[in-house]
């Protein structure tokens, strides 16, 4: 069934920074050997990788405070796991500062095109990363 819709999400996606594509979850049901799921990703041009780094960071930006409140919880740092966790807040650290800056290189680069692409359609976390940006750079 899902695969029947895939054509027309193809053709007209639900909106124009996402692309629809089919994927096997590699599980099988009763009714299929594989059940099938649509998913979503940012579109590959400028303003789908903009998207794509800010949504990237701020999902990082969470998973890092957990990863931290779970290490002030346990005092001990001399443990294996606390030195595991210590080493991954750090590589989620410089992630995020890449990501973040990608964005902010891809927001100078913006068309007025893009711009009011992304004032229309983008989810508003987005919009407030450029309009905030576009101001920080002006100022």
């Amino acid at each position: 069934m899902i695969t029947e819709l895939l054509p027309t999400l193809q053709a007209t996606p639900p909106h124009p920074l996402l692309n629809a594509y089919v994927r096997a979850d590699g599980r099988s049901t009763p009714d299929c050997e594989f059940r099938d799921i649509v998913a979503l990703e940012w579109s590959n041009d400028r303003p789908g990788t903009l998207c794509s780094c800010v949504d990237s960071a701020e999902r990082l930006t969470l998973e890092l405070a957990r990863d931290q409140e779970e290490l002030a919880a346990r005092p001990n740092r001399r443990t294996k796991w606390a030195k595991e966790m210590l080493r991954r807040i750090a590589v989620t650290e410089e992630i995020i500062a890449e990501t973040r800056a990608e964005a902010l290189e891809l927001v100078k680069t913006l068309t007025p095109d893009e711009i009011v692409l992304l004032q229309a359609h983008a989810p508003a976390t987005i919009r407030r990363y450029v309009v905030d940006n576009m101001a920080a750079e002006g100022s």
